[in-house]
């Protein structure tokens, strides 16, 4: 039997890529979210291990695929 996927544990780190994503800043993401950023990164890194792949880049952390979200 195949192995189903696994799911992300809440939508929070989805709202946390697609306000980074816009803001394309983690520290004006957080506040929007009323999280701090170390909070926000941790999220992120969460979606990151969970898609297995880097969704964010540089200090700055910006989306890696910003311009596909439009």
């Amino acid at each position: 039997m195949p192995r189903r996927p696994r799911l992300p544990p809440s939508l929070r780190p989805l709202q946390t890529f697609e306000a980074v994503a816009r803001y394309r800043n983690v520290t004006q993401a957080a506040a929007e979210l009323a999280v701090s950023q170390p909070a926000a990164t941790q999220q992120l890194r969460a979606l990151e291990r969970f898609v297995g792949a880097a969704l964010v880049r540089g200090e700055r952390r910006q989306a890696v695929g910003e311009r596909h979200i439009a």
